[in-house]
């Protein structure tokens, strides 16, 4: 290979523009990312001291850089949001219906808790509910007294159905109280729904709320 290359290059010393004809011409793939890098190579083997460390450069290089370029269109760099959806789509509302979950507390075999804010709860809640805002229902409330009480009324071997405004809060609701031990989970019907569905109102005069037992 040597003799050919000095051969078509006219002259003693190496020329690069003929060698990388010479590559293609073998039917060597010579990418053009590389060119540069390569020329900038032999013009330094020349020099005895640098010409080994050109070569230990080269080498690290030719290491480095694909597995830099790899990295950069890694879907690992970007911003992963499928933990995310898959989170989300973990947190669903119970596909029970609305005639079951109605004859299930009927029967005290599940328990409604209303989910809503204290202004919400007071303008009318359903029969039967018991008041545990979501606001409530975080890592504080086990330093909270009222809402230890209500809890630990709950009976563990019954439903509990969480319901809202809108079924937008049970979401965050039901896996909290999945977390302390109970079949908790979401309605997606909202509190008018509940009302059309045949769920009572309770009377005005009564301010009380059933604990579940």
């Amino acid at each position: 290979m040597r003799g050919e290359w000095r051969g078509a290059s006219g002259g003693v010393g190496p020329d690069r523009l003929v060698y990388f004809r010479y590559l293609r011409g073998a039917g060597r793939d010579v990418d053009c990312f590389w060119t540069p890098l390569l020329v900038g190579l032999f013009s330094m083997l020349s020099f005895p001291v640098a010409r080994r460390l050109s070569v230990v450069t080269a080498l690290a290089f030719l290491v480095a850089v694909p597995g830099l370029l790899a990295d950069e269109g890694s879907p690992s760099r970007e911003p992963s949001r499928a933990g995310g959806k898959a989170q989300r789509r973990a947190i669903l509302h119970t596909t029970d219906s609305l005639e079951s979950v109605l004859d299930l507390v009927r029967e005290k075999r599940a328990v409604l808790i209303d989910v809503r804010e204290l202004r919400e709860w007071e303008e009318g809640h359903l029969e039967r509910a018991v008041f545990l805002p979501l606001s409530k229902l975080n890592a504080d409330a086990v330093q909270d007294p009222e809402v230890l009480e209500k809890l630990d009324k709950l009976s563990k071997d019954k439903i509990i159905y969480c319901h809202c405004k809108s079924g937008g809060r049970v979401l965050k609701a039901a896996p909290f109280l999945k977390s302390l031990g109970f079949d908790a989970r979401a309605l997606k019907a909202g509190y008018e729904d509940l009302l059309e569905a045949g769920f009572e109102k309770a009377k005005p005069e009564s301010g009380e709320e059933e604990t579940g037992n």
